[in-house]
């Protein structure tokens, strides 16, 4: 039985298996999408107020940039938003990754648990079957249907002579036609349909 399933490429333990790897990588994965998600979140707010703010300058009551991203010309502040702007991009990338990696894991997913339904579905037929099988294997089985047979064999004779002696009965006793012919039909018909069979 197992064997079998091994050599048919269907192993329940496997597919088991791989439906919970298939659960676990999809849940690391949207673990890291949503931690690049609040990173780029972050780093968008900073470039955002470093693109606002410029050099240090109390008039024009912009934020000021703390002392060591930006000096008095603003150049560390621009050099800054350049980096996070590269970071940022390449946390875009990463993520356009990851969410690649998400798409496959839930394909991989769908189709482990497409697997695994159908697995059950074919185990349970399979049991069915097996169920049916012992019940064509059961000597008692078959002599029940042996005897089933005879007694059939038996009743259609009986039906049989039944209706000769009712035709005789009837041709005697005119009298009664009607209720004898419904039961000769009767006859008839059961006699034809076991015949049939």
């Amino acid at each position: 039985g197992e064997d079998r399933r091994r050599r048919q490429g269907t192993d329940p333990r496997r597919d088991a298996k791989e439906a919970a790897r298939a659960r676990a990588g999809d849940a690391e994965v949207r673990a890291k999408l949503d931690e690049k998600d609040g990173r780029i979140a972050d780093l968008e707010e900073r470039v955002r107020l470093l693109s606002q703010s410029g050099p240090p300058d109390a008039s024009e009551g912009r934020e000021s940039v703390p002392v060591d991203v930006a000096d008095a010309d603003g150049t560390g502040a621009a050099e800054e938003v350049a980096r996070l702007r590269r970071e940022l991009r390449e946390l875009r990338a990463a993520r356009g990754a990851d969410v690649q990696a998400l798409e496959e894991a839930q394909r991989a997913l769908r189709d482990a648990e497409l697997t695994e339904q159908q697995y059950l579905r074919v185990a349970r037929e399979n049991k069915r079957l097996k169920a049916n099988l012992r019940a064509l294997e059961d000597e008692g089985f078959w002599e029940t249907i042996e005897e089933l047979q005879a007694r059939c064999e038996e009743g259609v004779a009986l039906a049989l002579e039944s209706k000769a002696s009712l035709q005789n009965i009837l041709a005697n006793f005119p009298s009664m036609d009607e209720p004898g012919n419904q039961l000769l039909q009767r006859l008839g018909r059961f006699a034809a349909s076991a015949a049939a069979a």
